[in-house]
């Protein structure tokens, strides 16, 4: 039985995920990050209602 449920699924490649979330990102040039942020590091930007958007820094910007 545990053998059989390991084997469900399979490992994505990064074309299967784009598929999947239909291949969009979202980047925001004005956001927020701890103490002095570079390339890859976690930031966070307003979705304006409220909350944020979680991301990390690509090409000086914040990107989902």
């Amino acid at each position: 039985m545990k053998k059989s449920i390991f084997n469900l699924g399979k490992v994505l490649d990064k074309t299967d995920q784009k598929a999947i979330h239909g291949g969009r990102s979202f980047c925001a040039s004005m956001f927020f990050c701890a103490f002095d942020c570079g390339e890859g590091d976690i930031c966070a930007f307003p979705n304006g209602l409220g909350g944020v958007n979680r991301g990390t820094i690509v090409n000086g910007q914040c990107c989902l």
